[in-house]
Formats: C-alpha cells, structure tokens, sequence
C-alpha cells in the first residue's frame, strides 16, 4: 500500500486443528470459493475485517464440515 509503516488494530480468528497449519490453509484455499488465511506460530489466522457478511456464511458451513471429519 501507499503507507508500509502504517500500523492499524485489527483482529483474527486462530484455528487450531490436529491438522498441522499448512496442510489445513491448504485445504481452506481449495474450497469451491478459496477461503484465504495466513499461518502464524502454527494456526491459521482468518481475518474477517476482509470479508462480506454473505461470505461469513460460507465460512461457516465449510468449517462445519471440515471440523465433523475425524481429523480435525
């Protein structure tokens, strides 16, 4: 952006699973609608600043279905 430096507060979801960080962000970018995240100190970070309200909810059922496997 126009401002490097710039520091402004936001907050994340952290997703913790059995699944090491990559392999579940990996899965999370193949999604029919790729969901985006970053790994930091082993989670996945999901920012939902970046997201519209009708996204959340797609957010939500493919997090439902990956948390019912067994490997989560």
């Amino acid at each position: 952006g126009t401002t490097p430096r710039a520091q402004y507060d936001t907050w994340a979801v952290a997703l913790d699973s059995k699944q090491s960080a990559n392999t579940l962000l990996k899965r999370l970018r193949n999604h029919s609608l790729p969901i985006m995240g970053v790994v930091q100190q082993d989670k996945v970070l999901l920012y939902p600043v970046t997201l519209f309200d009708d996204e959340l909810e797609i957010i939500e059922r493919c997090l439902a279905m990956l948390t019912s496997e067994a490997n989560f």
